[in-house]
């Protein structure tokens, strides 16, 4: 049985009752991150754009009379502290575009960022910093090293720019180094490294500043697909090591059935499904969900049959249709569903889905 308590404005407690034979443990969580009602535009004309959104005006109508282009709508996230969390999506999504306000390498047009309760989005210089060193580590999708540097030097670097002493630094970065199973190559170069031993070296760049949320963009794109499960591998054992949240953005759907606690599936911008990671596999009810889904490849296809595919490719921001996002590639889309954008409705407890086919049954989230 899992119980949300109020516990302040802005922070919430999780309890979570676990029974085993006559043993009863309550393990409270802490919520690390949330993001309320979070929307990034592009454009010259935000505040106008702003007002729109407030409206409920759709992007085509917003980018019609401001020239603004809706990035991400009105996303919603909590991330409680241990917990590993996945965002996923085809390209074009908005996945990278939310991830990166959570350390606003983005800044946000609209709504809240709160990491430990403070709204980052109204820090200072200075606050955030601190932030970013203490509490939240990237890993890109491309591997940002200094080729120039050592193993242990590139590691350490961070801290070095703290102004960390050397000592420490380098006994820190030993540490994160033996944690990714790099213990022997301290010493080498890393342009001498393979791709997945530089994303090793990437990871413990970041594990050296002991962050509480490591937030990973696409992490294994770059690798083939053994050194791809040795990184999730990876990932996980820190996850249950050291209690570090994980925030894991990708777009494949493999990587997410054995990775994380919970999933938001998004769309141009939107988030359309989120759910547990087990619900979401058994009971996938957004046709764009249903789709990934279907395009996982198993055994026992025939020889000459047709992979399924989702038809169509994901519009530019410029042409996003009025209603739901996803009726021009939708099979079951008709003309209610292109004139008007479907509610985010729960049907089941924490399952919520946007989509027209749910709007009477489902409870629609305020």
């Amino acid at each position: 049985m899992c119980v949300r308590v109020p516990d302040c404005t802005c922070l919430k407690k999780q309890i979570r009752t676990i029974t085993t034979g006559h043993e009863i443990k309550i393990i409270r969580y802490m919520t690390k991150i949330e993001i309320k009602n979070l929307s990034i535009l592009f454009g010259s004309e935000k505040n106008r754009a702003k007002k729109m959104i407030l409206k409920g005006k759709s992007k085509q109508e917003i980018l019609k009379e401001t020239g603004c282009t809706v990035a991400v709508r009105n996303a919603n996230l909590e991330i409680e502290e241990g917990e590993m969390f996945v965002i996923m999506g085809l390209s074009g999504s908005g996945k990278s575009t939310l991830l990166r306000c959570i350390n606003r390498l983005n800044e946000p047009t609209m709504g809240e960022i709160r990491v430990n309760g403070i709204d980052i989005t109204r820090s200072s210089d200075k606050e955030l910093l601190q932030i970013r060193r203490k509490e939240l580590a990237m890993v890109f999708q491309h591997f940002g090293l200094l080729p120039h540097r050592t193993v242990l030097s590139n590691v350490s670097f961070g801290l070095e720019l703290q102004s960390v002493p050397k000592e420490e630094r380098e006994k820190k970065a030993q540490e994160s180094i033996e944690l990714v199973g790099l213990k022997g190559y301290e010493n080498q170069r890393v342009d001498e490294l393979s791709g997945g031993m530089q994303q090793r070296v990437m990871i413990a760049m970041a594990l050296s500043c002991e962050p509480k949320l490591l937030i990973a963009d696409e992490p294994t794109t770059a690798l083939d697909v053994t050194i791809q499960e040795q990184i999730l591998q990876l990932i996980r054992e820190l996850n249950e090591k050291l209690g570090m949240s994980v925030l894991f953005i990708t777009h494949d759907m493999g990587a997410v059935a054995n990775l994380c606690h919970n999933v938001k599936v998004m769309y141009l911008g939107q988030v359309v499904e989120e759910a547990s990671t087990e619900e979401l596999f058994q009971n996938p009810l957004h046709p764009y969900t249903q789709g990934l889904l279907s395009c996982i490849p198993h055994l026992g296809v025939k020889k000459g049959e047709p992979l399924p595919v989702i038809e169509g490719s994901v519009p530019p921001l410029s042409k996003v249709p009025v209603g739901c996002h996803f009726c021009t590639r939708c099979k079951m889309a008709d003309q209610h569903c292109m004139e008007h954008e479907p509610p985010a409705c729960e049907v089941a407890p924490g399952h919520v889905v946007k989509c027209w086919k749910y709007a009477e049954s489902g409870k629609q989230e305020v």
